[in-house]
Formats: C-alpha cells, structure tokens, sequence
C-alpha cells in the first residue's frame, strides 16, 4: 500500500500510480542543454528590454515532457539551485530561461547569472527521480554576443554559432575572429631590472595558428610570439592565457604594447582593437606619489561649507613628498572594489599642502565635487593611480560610524595614527587642532577593517580603543596556525593603523589564500579576514 499526497491506494493502483511518476524519466533523457549565450551585451532582449544571459533547452526525445519540478543550476553542488516551473516542451520543441538573477520578472528567470569567464550549467532531474544529472555543460572563456551551441542540433558537440538561433534549431557555425581580452602586464610599476610579463585570454573557435606581442620601447615595435604552454607566465597550459616578456628598460622609458592573434583561416584581431593606433602603456621606473587620506568628515552640519554655502561631507588629500604633484587621471572613491568613481582633473597640489574633495553627490557643482557621498555609518574611502600607471591603491582607509561636526584624522599630516578631532581642519595641518575626548565622540572599541582587500603584497588593518591598554594583533591560518604577531604591547588612545606585509614571522613571503586576523584589546576582542593574492 502507498500513499501519495494524501491518498491512499492499493494493489494495481498503487503500481500504476507508481509507474506513472517513472514513465517520464526516459522522456527527460531527451532534454538538452541546446545553446547559450553568457556575454549578453546587444544581442537578445527579454520581455522586459534587458540584455540577459540566456539558456536553451531543447527536447530531443519522442514525446513531450513536463519540465515541472526539475533544476538548473551554474552549480553542480547545488543541484537544486532554480526549480522549473510548470511547463511542458512538445518533442522537437525549445525554451529560453533567462539567466538573470530577477526571479521577480517571471517563472523563466532564474535566481542565478552566468558567468561569461566560465563556469558550469546543468539540468537536473526532480527530486521524486533521484536528482540526477539530466544533461550538463562545462565551459571556458565566452565571447560577447556569441552563443555556444550544439552542432548537429540538439546532439553534436558545443561550438561557437557565428548566428545565434534562441528557440529554433542551431545553424552550421562559420569561423570567428580570435577574441582577446584581459590583457595586462606584470609588475604594474617595474624597475628598470624587471622584465614584464604580459599575458592575454584569447578564444578560438577553430585553430589559433599564431599569438603576438608587440612592443614598443622608443625605437618602434618588436615582436614576441605568445604561449599557452604554462612556461612563459601565462598560468596553465591549455587555459587559453597567452604570455610572454618585454625585456627590461631604463627607467624613464614609456613602453607601449598591444596583442595580435591569427587563426587558421585567416582571421586576426587585435587588443586594443584599434592597435597600433591605441595601445596598452606603462612607464619604467615609476613610483607612486606620496599622498594620504589625511582627514574627513562623514556627518558635516555646521563645521564649514563648499563655494556654494553647502556644509557637504569632505575628503582631505595630503601632499607628503618633497615633489609638487600633479592629480590629473588620478582617482578617489568610497568603494575600494570600484575604483574610479571620480577622477582628478588637472590640479597641482604643492609639496605639503592639502586639497579639500567635496564629497556631496553633486559633480555638477564643481570639478572637486564627488558624484557619490560619504556614509557616517560607516564604508571606505581610497585614493588610487592612473590607468597608465596601473590604477593601483596609494591610500586607503575603512572606517567605523561617524558623529557629526567630529572629524577622523591622522593624529600627524601622513602619520599612521589616526583620531577623532572635536575641531576639523579642512585644508590645513591635523596639528592644530583638538582631540575629541571620549564622550564628544562616543569613542569606544572597534575594529574598522582592513585595506586593500583583496591584497597582494600587504594590508593595513585599522582600529580604534576607548582608553590605554595591551594590544595584540594576529594573522592565523583558517585552520587557526599564528602566521605572525603584528603587535605586542601598549597602546594609547585613539585610532591606530597597523600594517601587515603579508609575510610570516620569519620573514617569508606567505602563500596566496584567505588569512584571518585577530585583535585583542584588554577584555574586547573582533576578528577579520584577509584575501591574499599574488
């Protein structure tokens, strides 16, 4: 006897009921994951205008099947990731899920995006049949506008279609140009004895008979042939990352340099596409200006207004080398994971002095207004280089909350302290001015994160204590190994900034990963994590 959903049956009942939820798995067998397009820029719009990825379904088998209750997913250990909804698919016939993490659109939007760097799709049987893997797809590096479908349809190999088909069968595939992107060189910022490794993805739908670099050190381009072989810094063979190396150049020496590749019939490309006439620059021997995040207030209601009488929120930028610089292509943000929000214009900022960044969400008002605004619940805030040098940090802090009319400052222009000030100094020295005591400021015990995170070659973690006391700060393993003590010992009041060069207590630089931190501060403690990159 069995029951189901309630009802209770028996005998030859019970064995129809039971044969009439196994009959469709031989019928789900001819669902297949048909075509699908993960790099959806201009090339197919959804009932609501927007350009999503999107997934064909297409049934291969000889009689309808109720999608109902089975999956897709971009994650073969989430299996059930997205339920479908209830639809049926007549033999031969097609449907379109829009992979577009807005479920709120329809039945057929998905709770997920796809990823066009690579990544997994699946369908996946109902739970009632086990919840295996009907039909799945794994793939790499996906070109824009570009679908990867089967050819034959329905049952051939995945291949890149010249002309995507969403809803109707796949058409023979014709041969693509070779697809660059993410080319970039490695170091950012190199010295004059650093040869520069530049690396490149690049997609082929037949045969990429030849990948170059070509450079340019001042007496015109020189060429290099690329690699994928694991062997010229271009990660694994096989992985589609081309590299190669520019020899080493005197300091002072722009280099200029752009990727070309040709595929077996013909077909070539170029990044930047309009190279030579554009190319990807750095220049030898640079080095980042030496300029602070010196002060700024979150919460400005009466302390000092803009050229337009508005008190807004600001950011104070200290000059601390001995060159006049020039800020131009530079830029500031309150997102360190988006780094150009606002770029500099033309402004010479004089060794020593300090510039004042209107941060009130009104561009509109002046070249040193933000398009965004500071938060006094607390965010980030970070200067960071030009795009020819790398767009690379030169200052960064996360902060804590904020109270309003009191700043948060270096205790000295460009030092490694940092506190509150009950008297802001916008645009001059942080010396003068005084020192918020606890109860102006609500000054209490708190961690305020760490910056640049994800890093590469080291991080500054950042914190505040209420009074006096014994601080220890840690880097552990997840696992909870020290990798190194930071800081032993006392400290006073106040905001402190330590920094971490991402080396463990014999001086080696450690593995690429995640690491935890730990600070101990008397009876308070708080924790925080770390992405090391290399």
């Amino acid at each position: 006897m069995r029951i189901i959903k309630g009802l209770r049956f028996s005998g030859v009942a019970a064995i129809c009921i039971i044969f009439s939820f196994l009959l469709p798995q031989s019928a789900m067998a001819g669902l297949v994951v048909n075509e699908v397009m993960t790099t959806n820029e201009t090339a197919l719009q959804d009932e609501f205008a927007d350009f999503d990825d999107w997934i064909e379904i297409h049934n291969t088998g000889a009689g309808s099947v109720n999608i109902e209750g089975m999956f897709l997913t971009d994650d073969f250990f989430f299996p059930t990731k997205f339920e479908l909804p209830d639809t049926l698919i007549p033999t031969g016939g097609y449907i379109i899920i829009w992979c577009d993490n807005e479920m709120n659109e329809g039945p057929l939007h998905t709770n997920f995006k796809l990823d066009g760097d690579g990544e997994q799709i699946g369908i996946f049987n109902t739970l009632f049949n086990g919840n295996g893997p009907v039909d799945t797809l794994s793939f790499t590096q996906q070109i824009p506008n570009v679908s990867l479908g089967r050819y034959p349809n329905g049952t051939g190999n995945f291949t890149f279609m010249g002309d995507y088909t969403p809803g109707s069968e796949n058409s023979a595939p014709y041969n693509l140009p070779p697809y660059i992107t993410e080319t970039k060189h490695f170091p950012f910022n190199p010295t004059d004895s650093d040869p520069v490794a530049v690396t490149a993805t690049i997609v082929e739908d037949l045969v990429l008979t030849e990948a170059v670099l070509h450079y340019n050190a001042g007496a015109g381009y020189a060429t290099v042939t690329m690699f994928d072989d694991g062997n010229h810094d271009d990660g694994a063979a096989g992985d589609e990352i081309y590299g190669a190396s520019i020899p080493a150049q005197s300091n002072g020496t722009f280099v200029s340099y752009y990727v070309s590749a040709l595929d077996d019939l013909g077909l070539s490309a170029t990044d930047p596409p309009t190279a030579p006439a554009a190319a990807y620059i750095y220049e030898v021997g640079y080095l980042s200006p030496v300029l602070y995040v010196n002060e700024f207030l979150a919460s400005n209601a009466t302390t000092n207004t803009d050229e337009w009488g508005d008190p807004d929120d600001w950011v104070e930028i200290f000059n601390g080398s001995g060159q006049n610089i020039n800020l131009e292509g530079m830029y500031l943000t309150d997102n360190l994971d988006d780094h150009n929000k606002f770029v500099f214009p033309d402004t010479l900022l004089l060794s020593g002095e300090f510039l004042l960044v209107w941060c009130d969400g009104e561009a509109h008002e002046g070249p040193l207004h933000t398009a965004f605004k500071l938060s006094a619940g607390g965010e980030q805030v970070g200067i960071y280089d030009s795009d020819i040098h790398g767009n690379v940090v030169i200052d960064s802090l996360t902060f804590g909350a904020q109270t309003t009319d009191i700043s948060f400052g270096r205790s000295q222009d460009g030092g490694p302290e940092w506190i509150f000030f009950d008297v802001p100094t916008p645009g001059a020295t942080n010396a003068a001015s005084g020192v918020a005591d606890e109860g102006a400021s609500g000054l209490r015990f708190r961690l305020l994160g760490n910056a640049p995170n994800p890093a590469r070659d080291g991080t500054r973690i950042t914190f505040q204590i209420p009074d006096a006391r014994r601080v220890v700060l840690r880097v552990i393993t997840p696992d909870g190994r020290e990798v190194t003590r930071l800081y032993d010992g006392m400290l006073n009041t106040g905001g402190h900034i330590v920094t971490w060069d991402a080396r463990d207590d014999a001086g080696r630089r450690v593995p690429a990963g995640v690491y935890f931190y730990k600070l101990n501060a008397g009876r308070d403690q708080a924790s925080g994590k770390i992405l090391l990159i290399r």
